[in-house]
C-alpha cells in the first residue's frame, strides 16, 4: 500500500489499516453492492495471500493472472506454484470461459485465451 499511496497520490506516508471489520470468510466470499454481487476469490500462489475479484462477467485478477506473462512467484512473501495451480484451477472451474479478465498490468483477455498457457506453465503431476 505505500507504493500505491506514493504512485497514486504522491505521497510518503505510511499507509495502516486500524482494525480490520470484515472477513471475506465471514460473509462466503461474496458481496452484494448496486444491485450487483461482487464474488470475491482467495488467490494463493503469486503470494501467500491474494484476492482475484469478480463482478458478472469480469474478473480483476491482479497478479494472479496476465496474459502472455509466466507467473511471477514472490517466494520472499510465501509464493508457490502448488497454491497458484490450486487457484487457477479453481478460477477455470468456476467462470466461463467467455470471462473477461483484467489484470494488474498488461491488456485484458477472454478466460480461454490463456487455458492453453497454464495447461503448459504448470509441471505435470
Amino acid at each position: 500500500m505505500n507504493y500505491f499511496n506514493k504512485l497514486y497520490f504522491n505521497s510518503d506516508e505510511m499507509f495502516s489499516v486500524d482494525r480490520v471489520d470484515l472477513f471475506a470468510e465471514d460473509i462466503d466470499w461474496r458481496l452484494e453492492w448496486c444491485g450487483h454481487e461482487i464474488g470475491l476469490v482467495d488467490s494463493k500462489g503469486h503470494t501467500n495471500r491474494g484476492m482475484c475479484i469478480s463482478i458478472e462477467n469480469v474478473l480483476f485478477s491482479g497478479d494472479t493472472m496476465i496474459y502472455n506473462t509466466k507467473p511471477f512467484l514472490k517466494k520472499k512473501y510465501g509464493a508457490s506454484v502448488d497454491d497458484l495451480r490450486k487457484t487457477i484451477d479453481y478460477i477455470y472451474a468456476s467462470f466461463r470461459k467467455d470471462t473477461i479478465v483484467y489484470p494488474g498490468h498488461g491488456e485484458c483477455f477472454r478466460l480461454d485465451d490463456m487455458k492453453q498457457f497454464y495447461k503448459d506453465y504448470f509441471p505435470k503431476a
